[in-house]
């Protein structure tokens, strides 16, 4: 299949994170389209072959995404609430999250690296203590920079690799501003009620639970400056801390936290000593805004709103000069969540959802999206 698509479609560039539908590749094979919904081949890593050619090695994984309805829990109390949720994975709402992110490092393919190595590591027996790893990791830098939709995203990736070695796989998603606001009184109590809940999914070892914690530093806020009122602060963290450490001997569960005030002092330095990894989440580069501009214009294509047109990739674009990558130079300092809106900007630009537009002119309505927000602000 894979082989046939790159003989197809050509250079493996034009296959990156490309969606292949029945529409798209008819021809793919006889019958295939009756139970695969789509395709999508993505992660590429080139590896010089002899004569400088490119090595490709395929890795498959066929996988059926949930729609079932998320769950989401007030922790015991009867009521609806949001302290946190549970969702089957992998999962429809998370299809292309992944995919749609865009960093000037290579921070998905690290972060996933980590994420595999800790589950086959503890698979394997690896004794903790020789070689020690907690499978906690934290994403942190300023808001509007993707941290939480990359933590969904790798939690949707590691569903689909590791779905041949667990029955299921669920992500725990503990809303922690959420949690500490509405039970103040009793977030400690509260917060070992939620990772009993883990537990009890960890339990069997046949399902792959990965927990993401959001706005960590709302609960593990460093102690000492809960001096002034140690009661519910300090039992707030002393839960969190504990809970992370009841954790560690499932060797199927992975957690990930995420914080947009990790400085000096801002989080507890017993959290930060269990986490194995932290990992900066900064601003876009020039390339990471082109990619996210070039696939907002990509969708305006898909829905016809754009007539279809040839995307260059960033290389060429810089070097032609062309208006996207203009547009892409004069979004500097812009982060993933305001590049996202750009299109929609343009097309209020335009007066409306006029079907057709030519590219160019699409992207100067665009331009001046962005110049009239940037004007009010």
């Amino acid at each position: 299949m894979v082989q046939r698509l790159i003989s197809e479609l050509g250079t493996l560039g034009k296959l990156e994170n490309q969606i292949i539908t029945s529409t798209s590749f008819p021809g793919l094979e006889d019958g295939i389209w009756e139970n695969v919904a789509h395709v999508r081949l993505t992660g590429f890593k080139d590896k010089a072959g002899e004569g400088g050619g490119a090595k490709l090695k395929a890795k498959m994984y066929a996988y059926y995404m949930s729609d079932e309805e998320v769950e989401k829990d007030g922790v015991g109390d009867g009521e609806d609430g949001d302290t946190h949720s549970i969702v089957t994975l992998p999962h429809t709402s998370l299809a292309g999250q992944w995919e749609s992110l865009h960093y000037s490092t290579p921070l998905q393919s690290r972060l996933l690296s980590y994420a595999e190595v800790s589950i086959k590591a503890a698979s394997l027996g690896v004794n903790s203590s020789i070689c020690s790893f907690n499978r906690v990791v934290l994403l942190h830098g300023p808001p509007g920079t993707g941290k939480t939709t990359l933590a969904r995203g790798m939690a949707q990736k590691m569903a689909i690799r590791f779905g041949s070695s667990y029955s299921r796989s669920q992500l725990v998603e503990i809303h922690s501003h959420s949690l500490f606001s509405k039970w103040f009184s009793e977030s400690g109590k509260k917060i070992t009620q939620l990772f009993d809940r883990v537990e009890e999914e960890c339990e069997g070892g046949d399902t792959l639970v990965v927990v993401l914690i959001d706005e960590v530093e709302s609960l593990a806020g460093t102690r000492s400056c809960a001096a002034g009122e140690p009661s519910d602060g300090l039992r707030a963290v002393n839960a969190i801390l504990t809970g992370l450490d009841r954790l560690k001997r499932y060797p199927n569960c992975l957690v990930v936290t995420t914080s947009n005030m990790m400085k000096e002092g801002g989080i507890d330095p017993a959290f930060l000593s269990r986490c194995d990894v932290r990992m900066f989440v900064g601003g876009m580069g020039e390339e990471a805004r082109y990619g996210v501009l070039k696939e907002e214009v990509e969708e305006m294509i898909r829905v016809g709103v754009v007539v279809d047109s040839m995307l260059p990739n960033f290389d060429d674009a810089k070097i032609e000069n062309l208006p996207l990558y203009e547009l892409a130079r004069a979004t500097e300092g812009a982060e993933g969540r305001e590049l996202r809106k750009i299109a929609m900007l343009g097309m209020v630009e335009a007066g409306g959802c006029e079907m057709g537009t030519q590219l160019d002119e699409f992207v100067d309505f665009m331009r001046r999206g962005w110049a009239l927000r940037a004007e009010g602000e």
